[in-house]
């Protein structure tokens, strides 16, 4: 009965040690970038915009399956190193996850049922597992303007010269 007692209790601390390692993840944070310039853009300009950039040295927001947030940063080169559980997260930009506004100005210039959607949107989801992680952009990260940042309303928004 001691042998059956001691061998439980051995399989269910390396179930236990199992579950708390961790995985290397490596994976590379991207955003675009709207020309926002006065001028009529060149054409590269113009596919410069519509082209994924490296969101450097930014600060994301991982988020598990529970709701527990872990801060990581990108490198100048957008991309992210880290070690985490088996799981799933979601990844938001900080000022999602944090629920401030897109340009950290007073929430007061803002519809707040639409920075209430707003916030709910992760731009992308990340599975780690024993042998492969997958990540996925679901709604992508956009620097905007402050011509068009979401949720801005009307009476604040900057008029365009005349």
């Amino acid at each position: 009965m001691r042998l059956k007692f001691s061998l439980l209790f051995f399989v269910l601390a390396l179930g236990h040690i199992s579950i708390a390692q961790t995985f290397p993840v490596n994976f590379t944070v991207t955003c675009l970038k709207p020309y926002c310039g006065g001028a009529r853009p060149t054409p590269e300009m113009e596919k410069m915009a519509q082209t994924q950039q490296p969101y450097s040295e930014k600060t994301i927001l991982l988020v598990n399956a529970k709701g527990k947030c872990k801060k990581l940063k990108t490198n100048a080169d957008g991309i992210i190193s880290c070690s985490l559980k088996v799981g799933d997260y979601k990844l938001y930009e900080a000022w999602r996850c944090c629920k401030k506004t897109p340009d950290g100005s007073s929430k007061k210039r803002y519809d707040k049922a639409c920075l209430e959607l707003e916030w709910t949107k992760e731009f992308a989801s990340l599975t780690v597992s024993t042998s492969s992680n997958n990540f996925k952009v679901t709604n992508g990260i956009v620097e905007y303007c402050d011509s068009n940042i979401p949720c801005v309303l009307e009476s604040f928004r900057a008029q365009p010269p005349e």
